[in-house]
């Protein structure tokens, strides 16, 4: 995925004094489909880059 909106986040890979994770595309998939959903742009942007951080998507 190309980050378009969340340069700085791309960036930086901390919030506060944690070293961010993201989910993979598949994954994000996976739950789009699960829940027949699309999440916005910029929400699978921070998945991406930071999904692990904020607890890990369930599906």
């Amino acid at each position: 995925m190309t980050i378009e909106l969340l340069k700085k986040l791309e960036q930086n890979k901390k919030i506060g004094s944690e070293i961010i994770q993201g989910v993979s595309e598949v994954e994000i998939n996976k739950v789009e489909t699960k829940f027949d959903i699309k999440f916005p742009r910029a929400y699978r942007e921070y998945l991406s880059l930071a999904g692990k951080y904020a607890g890990n998507l369930q599906y």
